[in-house]
């Protein structure tokens, strides 16, 4: 299974220090451009040293006349290298770009996706410590969507 990258998940991801799941879920994670040269501005502020090891899944789009999407780069670039790809799915947290993406048919998941997929295949114990995580590390996630997945994984509330 294929799946493209933006941003946000990247980061998230690497933050917790569960960077790796992709690998245990996907053969292959490609990742547009932009969203590498957003991504590298956190491997030096952040010490996120993990993402320097995506550096070789950087595919450059085919396309050079990008739609407008009212999105950021990154993220239109994701759904265009989808389009481009035989990609299975689109990694994105971005409620905007995810509406884009699912409006034009794309499966979606996103970091607590992962998460979520991570603990039920038994990579991840619990998940809590890692929402607590994230939030400490300024990623924004809905306190009341995080505590409607705890109760549904049957974890103490935020």
């Amino acid at each position: 299974m294929i799946i493209i990258s933006d941003t946000g998940p990247l980061i998230s991801l690497a933050l917790i220090d569960k960077l790796h799941l992709l690998d245990v879920f996907y053969d292959k994670i490609a990742i547009p451009t932009a969203v590498w040269k957003e991504a590298k501005k956190y491997i030096d502020i952040l010490e996120l040293l993990s993402l320097q090891e995506f550096a070789g899944r950087v595919i450059r789009l085919k396309t050079e006349h990008l739609p407008d999407f009212n999105l950021g780069q990154g993220e239109t670039e994701a759904i265009l290298l989808f389009d481009e790809t035989d990609a299975d799915t689109l990694l994105i947290d971005d409620k905007e770009a995810r509406d884009v993406a699912e409006k034009r048919q794309i499966p979606c998941i996103g970091t607590l996706g992962i998460l979520i997929a991570a603990k039920h295949a038994g990579y991840i114990d619990v998940l809590r410590p890692l929402f607590l995580k994230l939030l400490a590390s300024n990623r924004y996630y809905a306190i009341s969507l995080l505590n409607d997945i705890l109760v549904s994984e049957n974890e103490p509330v935020i």
